[in-house]
């Protein structure tokens, strides 16, 4: 038992460690709330592992659920997968979820996304301007929700299951 508790200390601080080159600089600023004229910045065009563009109007008028993450977090991949699982196979009706994917390329999303049979959208954030963006991101696994008329609601970092996911969505609703 002792070998396990071991073990996974190991791997958490493996995880910590492969997410951590992936975050923003510090700036040193305290955290703030994000204002309406910050928003506007927000409404970003990006491309899919198809060279498809997306941008935040191809949303219907539902929730929608940015998901920050890299393909080295391995927290990430627990989390895309509970979300493929509970909220994109059932048709959670109130809820779009898109993955943005910092700091990867192509290849690399195509193969995690491929691996790990995640199909809702993924976008390509190579250089880490829109991540960049929200100043109050830190970390990754990192959610941003969207009112249904694209404001910022909440920006949650870590993981949230699918049940945390959707009580936020329906106090937003």
């Amino acid at each position: 038992m002792y070998y396990f508790k071991k073990l996974f200390l190991v791997i958490m601080l493996f995880s910590v460690l492969a997410c951590g080159k992936y975050l923003p600089k510090y700036s040193g600023e305290a955290p703030r709330e994000i204002s309406r004229s910050e928003y506007l910045n927000y409404n970003f065009s990006l491309l899919d592992v198809t060279g498809k563009t997306w941008s935040l109007a191809k949303f219907k008028k539902k929730v929608v659920v940015i998901q920050f993450f890299s393909v080295a977090c391995k927290v990430c991949i627990i989390e895309a997968k509970s979300y493929q699982k509970e909220i994109v196979d059932t048709n959670y009706p109130d809820i779009d979820i898109v993955g943005i994917a910092i700091r990867n390329t192509k290849e690399q999303v195509m193969e995690w996304q491929s691996t790990h049979q995640i199909r809702y959208p993924i976008l390509l954030d190579e250089d880490g301007s829109v991540f960049d963006k929200f100043k109050r991101i830190n970390a990754v696994p990192t959610l941003v929700f969207l009112t249904p008329e694209r404001k910022v609601h909440l920006v949650e970092e870590g993981y949230k299951n699918p049940e945390t996911l959707k009580a936020i969505a329906n106090s937003i609703i």
